[in-house]
């Protein structure tokens, strides 16, 4: 059984029908009493609203020996994310499912690259350069094209070419002709941004924000403090994470619900089982 299953299982066993009592991402629920939401432990994290598990989730490790790399951190609120060194790649987001394959070497097959390996996808090779993808399948046909991570070069002779994009720049589209790449973005400390991910030829730098800010719409915003001089103090029922803001409620163990109105969080109350669960909504200002 998964991990992750047999926990949620044994949480719920635990808690029973006191499922009204509520933690949210970045928390889990002490198995004592008095009952209340704690953080995830060093090494843990918790991604889910409105839970009952007594543990967090133990965070993932690049597995060098399986040619992973760590690309972003384990937080209390996310996983590690793990990605495949140069030169291999994988096909599927899950890690669990695929491993990190080694990159196909045209040269090695008599064929030219018409479209470089990449993070989830192998390199594609093609008899002649210039021909289109459909897919992984090289198609013939009147225009000389380029792929991702690649600009058109037409040169002194009649013949154009595919030459890759410099440090610095990319193009993300197949089947182009376009004689420049695009300038990666970097990110802008004065407006709180981090790099989570440097660019390649394929793909634009990842750009994200420092703690104690949230991404809101591409900008940068600063995590509100559930405490305030102008009310009493309110209870921080969700910390504020990578893209949402923190979430304040009246009292500990109230549930959050998005508001169908304006898309907003709400605190609720819920009075049975989390399989159906009665609610009395507080929205949040």
């Amino acid at each position: 059984m998964d991990p992750k299953t047999s926990l949620l299982i044994f949480s719920f066993l635990a808690i029973g029908t006191s499922c009204h009592y509520v933690c949210h991402r970045g928390q889990y629920l002490n198995s004592s009493r008095p009952r209340r939401c704690l953080p995830c432990q060093e090494g843990t994290y918790m991604i889910d609203d409105n839970h009952a598990n007594i543990n967090c989730f133990p965070c993932s490790h690049a597995k060098v020996y399986l040619h992973e790399i760590t690309i972003k951190n384990c937080t209390k609120t996310s996983n590690t994310v793990i990605g495949c060194k140069n030169n291999y790649f994988r096909e599927h987001l899950n890690v669990d499912y695929s491993d990190c394959t080694i990159c196909t070497d045209c040269a090695g097959r008599n064929m030219y690259v018409a479209r470089r390996c990449a993070e989830r996808s192998d390199t594609v090779c093609c008899p002649k350069p210039g021909m289109a993808l459909n897919d992984t399948r090289c198609v013939e046909t009147s225009r000389f094209v380029c792929h991702r991570g690649q600009r058109l070069e037409h040169g002194n002779s009649d013949q154009p070419s595919c030459v890759d994009c410099m440090p610095g720049f990319f193009l993300p589209h197949d089947n182009h002709q376009n004689v420049e790449c695009v300038k990666c973005k970097f990110p802008d400390q004065a407006s709180h941004q981090i790099l989570i991910k440097e660019c390649n030829t394929t793909m634009d730098t990842i750009i994200g924000c420092a703690d104690g800010y949230f991404s809101n719409e591409g900008k940068c915003e600063r995590c509100s403090s559930c405490i305030s001089r102008r009310r009493a103090e309110r209870h921080t029922a969700r910390l504020c994470s990578e893209t949402d803001n923190t979430a304040c409620c009246p009292w500990p163990g109230m549930m959050l619900v998005t508001s169908v109105r304006n898309g907003g969080t709400n605190c609720a109350f819920g009075y049975q089982r989390i399989k159906k669960t009665h609610l009395k909504t507080n929205r949040i200002n």
